[in-house]
């Protein structure tokens, strides 16, 4: 079913960006499920976050600043940011790649998250002019799997790799990290349920400090 043509009466929607959905709210939905004990908790994923303002929508997570929402709350998650992470397993083959030095990352596969809409990406973390080799994906989740596998280095964003690196999956390779002006937002209406206004602390209190800084 169509999450914008599903009946909404007694549902706690949530809607979220597919990729943020899967990697960061997926391991927090019992923490939602928990606080809507009287309603059906429902997860609608759009890209387009018009999609999120309509008035059954409970909360919504999208990324961007206040001012993008003038007539919404913006309670913030977490910075735009994101470092190179890999497997310990490919870590181990390439010690190097602790090392400091940005060539180490030349000297390895490479994964690269490319679309149109990509911020990140190799060339401008290393500075190169020019298109790096290495294996593309327009999916985020897909790279991740590869990253995982041991199959290359991926650069990761914080919110989207927390799971993987409190689970040690993926370990992060380097304390710097690039930072987007934008940022990750829980969006709610001025005047919400005490229910929501639950979730929101919950899933804001949820939030793990630990970046797996090297």
């Amino acid at each position: 079913m169509n999450a914008l043509d599903a009946p909404v009466c007694d549902m706690f929607i949530v809607g979220c960006p597919y990729n943020l959905q899967q990697m960061w709210l997926m391991p927090r939905l019992d923490i939602v499920s928990s606080k809507v004990a009287t309603s059906q908790v429902m997860l609608m994923t759009s890209y387009n976050f018009s999609d999120f303002d309509k008035p059954y929508v409970t909360i919504s997570l999208r990324f961007g600043k206040p001012e993008d929402w003038p007539d919404l709350v913006a309670t913030k998650l977490f910075n735009g940011e994101w470092f190179p992470v890999c497997s310990p397993g490919f870590l181990e083959s390439h010690p190097t790649l602790l090392s400091g030095d940005p060539s180490a990352f030349l000297e390895v596969p490479l994964l690269h998250f490319s679309t149109p809409e990509a911020i990140d990406s190799w060339e401008s973390w290393l500075g190169v002019d020019g298109k790096l080799d290495g294996q593309r994906f327009s999916n985020y989740l897909s790279m991740i799997h590869e990253t995982i596998a041991g199959r290359g280095i991926a650069l990761a964003w914080i919110g989207f790799i927390e799971e993987h690196l409190r689970l040690g999956h993926v370990v992060r390779l380097t304390p710097m990290s690039r930072r987007h002006d934008n940022s990750f937002y829980i969006v709610t209406g001025k005047t919400i349920s005490p229910v929501a206004r639950e979730v929101v602390k919950a899933l804001v209190d949820s939030i793990d400090d630990y970046a797996g800084q090297p």
